[in-house]
């Protein structure tokens, strides 16, 4: 029997909307002149422009990832395919999971049931250097193996129970500005004809060029608009049935809006029932973009999370009804995340606290 990890597809969601109107001026009245000023962007919300800069270690050349207008989309792209254009290093931002399931047989001629199960989840800023050969990340080198179907997510190795998936996550003008990021390290399982000890622990993160000022273009209206969409994997990882354990996740579409002004992006609210009967509500306080970085716009402040019901998945190979896992409400005050690409195209914002972790994949209308 093999260990398979699945790496959920990434799915974004795009609006667009258009408005407009008209007036007019009284007989024989001059209109008065209309000028229109852009808003004032505070120089603090993006990054200032900054180039490549190299620096040559043990006799490799190693440099840092530039900002958005500094670096084009098929540079991006040729980080992960041409051995000459890297390694870049990112200072990135992952929610991370640790998990331990346990199925086992009080005799060879009973099925394995579901005995013991945990999970727990956290999150971290590093450094990852990456090649099209090789990527480093916490000390680690993981070398690449292949290329996997349909979306050429790359794989990289640094044993044989501990991989990470590399792949682009394309814009809505087809190219990639963004990178998606998946470890899974299952060192320790075992599986056997009377025990299945699944352990897991892994790390899950998107990154790509900070968004800088000199590639960004102000809407007249003052605010940038993003819709996207919001997932959360929750669950103490608990048994719940004789091959199900309590972890899932649950999918809902949400829209954020940032203030150029003063970089803050509003309070959001969400609550939905997504397609595999998940229901979840959100609540994510006022949050602020400095630097292209983003934090919480007061101390203490947190979002609220509750997945009250989520689908589980199955250890069986055979077909199972499906289950709703369910998780309490917790809290995250580790909340981060950043503008990306040019035009601040992509936002991403994340979290984690005792019963799951957040992530938002959001772009510009």
């Amino acid at each position: 029997m093999k260990i398979k990890h699945v790496l959920a597809s990434v799915v974004c969601i795009f609006l667009t909307a258009c408005g407009g109107g008209d007036g007019g001026v009284a007989a024989n009245v001059a209109p008065a002149p209309v000028v229109v000023m852009p808003p004032v962007v505070a120089s603090t919300i993006f990054s200032e422009p900054v180039d490549v800069k190299c620096d040559t270690a043990n006799g490799e050349k190693v440099c840092d990832a530039p900002t958005s207008s500094k670096m084009t989309k098929e540079a991006l792209a040729a980080v992960l395919t041409d051995a000459k254009a890297g390694p870049i290093v990112f200072d990135i931002h992952t929610t991370e999971f640790r998990s331990r399931s346990l199925l086992q047989r009080a005799s060879p001629t009973q099925p394995r049931i579901a005995t013991e199960g945990n999970a727990t989840y956290g999150d971290s800023r590093q450094k990852l250097s990456l090649s099209s050969g090789a990527v480093l990340f916490r000390g680690k080198n993981y070398a690449y193996t292949g290329t996997r179907a349909p979306n050429a997510t790359r794989l990289y190795c640094a044993t044989t129970d501990e991989c990470m998936q590399i792949g682009l996550v394309a814009d809505q003008a087809g190219g990639a500005q963004l990178v998606s990021m998946l470890v899974n390290d299952s060192t320790g399982s075992i599986v056997n004809a009377e025990r299945i000890q699944i352990e897991s622990r892994g790390a899950v993160g998107l990154f790509g060029l900070l968004t800088d000022r000199a590639a960004v273009t102000v809407p007249a209206g003052e605010v940038i608009k993003y819709s996207g969409l919001l997932m959360v994997q929750a669950g103490d990882g608990s048994p719940i049935a004789p091959d199900q354990f309590n972890s899932g996740g649950v999918r809902c579409a949400v829209e954020l809006t940032l203030d150029v002004r003063n970089g803050r992006i509003a309070p959001a609210q969400v609550e939905c029932t997504d397609a595999e009967k998940g229901v979840l509500k959100l609540s994510l306080p006022a949050l602020v973009v400095e630097k292209s970085r983003i934090r919480t716009f007061a101390m203490g402040e947190v979002a609220a999370i509750h997945a009250s019901k989520f689908a589980t998945t199955s250890s069986s190979p055979a077909p199972v009804p499906l289950l709703l896992g369910s998780a309490a409400p917790f809290n995250s005050n580790a909340i981060s995340g950043a503008v990306y690409g040019s035009n601040a195209d992509t936002l991403i914002v994340n979290g984690s606290g005792s019963l799951g972790m957040f992530s938002i994949l959001a772009t510009r209308q």
